[in-house]
C-alpha cells in the first residue's frame, strides 16, 4: 500500500504558522484568543539609547478565515509607537497585497522590524514631520460584467463601501453592462474590497 502525506488544510497551515512564529519570537509571543496574536517587535541597533529611540512596538495579528488570500490586521498596541506606526503602516499593509496566498506573517513583522530600524535610525518622530500626516489613499477600479438586479446590487456595493470606509463611484451604462467601480481609502480595505 503506497501512503503519501496529505496536503494541509487551510486551518493546520495557519497554526502551523503560529506554530513557527511562537518558537522564533519565543517571550515575545502571546496568543490572545482565536485568531488573535500579539508579537513584541525589537529595534535591535547597538547604540546608546537616545531619549527619542523606541526600543520596541507591541504588534497585534488577527487573522480571517480567507487567509492567506486575505492579509491579515496589524494593529500597534504600544501608546509610545502609535506615530511611528501611522508612518510604517502603509508601507507593510502595500507588503502584505505582494504576498497574497502565501504564509506571510512573519515577513510583515519582519518589515515592522525593518521600519522601527528606520525610523529609529533617522531621529524617531522627531525627524519624520509626516508620521501625523495621513497615508494617501489606495485606488482601485473593477469591472463587473454585467448586474441582474442592479438597484439591490448597487445598495450592497455601497453598503460594503460603507462599511470598509472607502469612497467611489459607480459608472453604469444604461442596460447595466460593463460597470465600473472606482473605490479609495485604506490600503486593507481596498484590499478586502
Amino acid at each position: 500500500m503506497d501512503v503519501t502525506e496529505a496536503e494541509p488544510r487551510e486551518g493546520e497551515e495557519l497554526e502551523n504558522e503560529i506554530l513557527a512564529l511562537s518558537s522564533i519570537f519565543g517571550e515575545d509571543f502571546t496568543r490572545v484568543g482565536g485568531n488573535r496574536y500579539r508579537f513584541l517587535i525589537h529595534d535591535d541597533i547597538d547604540v546608546l539609547d537616545p531619549p527619542h529611540r523606541l526600543t520596541g512596538v507591541q504588534i497585534e495579528v488577527l487573522t480571517s478565515s480567507t487567509y492567506p488570500y486575505c492579509p491579515p490586521d496589524l494593529t500597534c498596541r504600544s501608546t509610545e509607537g502609535k506615530a511611528f506606526w501611522q508612518w510604517a503602516k502603509l508601507s507593510v499593509e502595500e507588503h502584505a497585497v505582494t504576498l497574497l496566498g502565501q504564509e506571510m506573517i512573519y515577513d510583515l513583522l519582519e518589515m515592522v522590524k525593518e521600519k522601527l530600524s528606520e525610523w529609529n535610525s533617522k531621529g524617531g518622530d522627531a525627524e519624520h514631520p509626516d508620521a501625523n500626516e495621513a497615508p494617501p489613499p489606495a485606488r482601485a477600479l473593477f469591472l463587473i460584467d454585467h448586474m441582474r438586479s442592479a438597484n439591490r446590487y448597487i445598495k450592497l456595493l455601497r453598503q460594503w463601501a460603507d462599511e470598509l470606509a472607502l469612497t467611489g463611484e459607480i459608472l453604469t451604462r444604461t442596460n447595466h453592462r460593463n460597470v465600473f467601480v472606482w473605490v479609495e481609502g485604506a490600503g486593507a480595505a481596498v484590499a478586502e474590497w
